[in-house]
């Protein structure tokens, strides 16, 4: 496991933030940046507005965490192909869950259900839905 520092931390997305994802024309070449990753190479636009942040933020005491939908492997990629590595504390990929502040979801939701990983299906309903 590993435990990120306390402190202010930044989640910040790859794709469409600190590039474009889409390849864009007409910007001078030093606002393009070349990413290698699984055997493929494309030129991306640096959203350097998004990267200055980054920078900043980390400069200021925040923990960086980037992620990406492409998965830990691309967002790896992207940090070292803009150079970023001393500024990021962890790559990862894009959450699939995210569950925050709910202590009991059945009073706040009424009743609730999710599915695991496996698919399992998980969930309450209140007593009477669940004689019925």
């Amino acid at each position: 496991m590993y435990k990120v520092p306390n402190g202010p931390t930044a989640y910040i997305d790859i794709d469409d933030t600190l590039i474009q994802w889409n390849f864009v024309e007409g910007y001078p070449k030093d606002d393009y940046v070349l990413i290698e990753c699984r055997d493929r190479q494309e030129e991306y636009l640096i959203n350097r507005h998004n990267l200055e942040h980054l920078i900043k933020l980390s400069n200021r005491g925040h923990g960086i965490i980037v992620w990406s939908a492409g998965g830990s492997d691309w967002a790896e990629a992207v940090v070292k192909g803009l150079g970023i590595e001393k500024y990021v504390d962890v790559v990862a990929p894009k959450a699939t869950y995210y569950i925050d502040d709910i202590k009991d979801p059945a009073r706040v939701l009424g009743k609730y259900a999710f599915y695991d990983i496996d698919g399992k299906r998980h969930g309450y309903a209140p007593k009477e839905e669940e004689e019925n």
